[in-house]
């Protein structure tokens, strides 16, 4: 599975609407839940039952969050989460959290409940957790990565000796910008955000093929020199990923400024 589209983060990119007045709780609850079906957000501060995301982004304000971001932590680099251990465990289990800044900061976490009934249905987990760190990345430092990362990677495939990798490039690419331009984000969303989400797709899904390829490596010091040629090029869609998700109309400016 890509990152894109990314369940934690069209939850950060609509709880910044529902903050910033610019989508309604329901709204955005019907496009989170939209890829899945039942969702229930548990430990909710002062809601001891689990509820849904419309009343989960009623609340939003009300627990005075002021910033929301997409992490996506891997092992060796968990990125932003601030701990305690049990919470940043839970996210690394995940692959994914949603970072909420507030006067008491929490991750939300999802676990699919599945093979469970519902099998569609969707935990998220409320985690209180210690301050956050800063952002490892602005929406214009990971373009720019990100267009770096995207010139490498035909080169790499070539120079790994995935034929196979290489016939199938263009149909998959193809495939990964349609899945990130049908996802339903809010219209306040930053148009170059949503740009750096497709090439973000695009890089994504040329390491997940190449990475399929791997079984055509002849011995395990060929399959871990592919690894190594391709852990760049992953760091940088997940990284560019983060912040596009976690983009506000600040950084998307930026992003637009000469020199950057």
């Amino acid at each position: 599975m890509g990152y894109v589209p990314n369940r934690c983060g069209l939850v950060a990119a609509w709880s910044r609407a529902v903050l910033a007045g610019t989508a309604s709780p329901d709204d955005a609850a019907e496009a989170v839940r939209a890829r899945d079906g039942l969702h229930r957000v548990v430990g909710l501060p002062g809601l001891p039952e689990p509820v849904s995301w419309a009343v989960a982004f009623s609340r939003l304000q009300a627990l005075g969050v002021r910033e929301v971001r997409l992490v996506l932590p891997v092992p060796g680099d968990p990125g932003a989460l601030p701990g305690p251990a049990a919470v940043t465990a839970a996210a690394l289990a995940a692959g994914e959290a949603v970072l909420l800044t507030a006067a008491a900061p929490a991750l939300l976490v999802p676990t699919p409940s599945a093979p469970t009934p519902p099998a569609d249905a969707v935990r998220w987990d409320w985690l209180p957790c210690g301050p956050p760190r800063p952002a490892g990345h602005s929406l214009a430092d990971a373009d720019r990565e990100l267009r770096t990362a995207l010139h490498d990677a035909v080169a790499t495939l070539s120079r790994l000796d995935l034929a196979r990798s290489r016939e199938r490039v263009p149909e998959l690419l193809d495939q990964a910008e349609r899945r990130a331009a049908d996802q339903r984000l809010p219209g306040s969303f930053p148009s170059a955000a949503r740009a750096v989400l497709r090439q973000a797709a695009r890089l994504d899904a040329i390491v997940r093929l190449a990475r399929a390829d791997d079984g055509a490596a002849v011995t395990g010091a060929e399959a871990d020199a592919r690894s190594e040629a391709l852990a760049p090029l992953a760091d940088a869609a997940r990284r560019a990923v983060e912040a596009a998700y976690s983009a506000g109309p600040e950084d998307a400016a930026a992003r637009g400024r000469p020199g950057r």
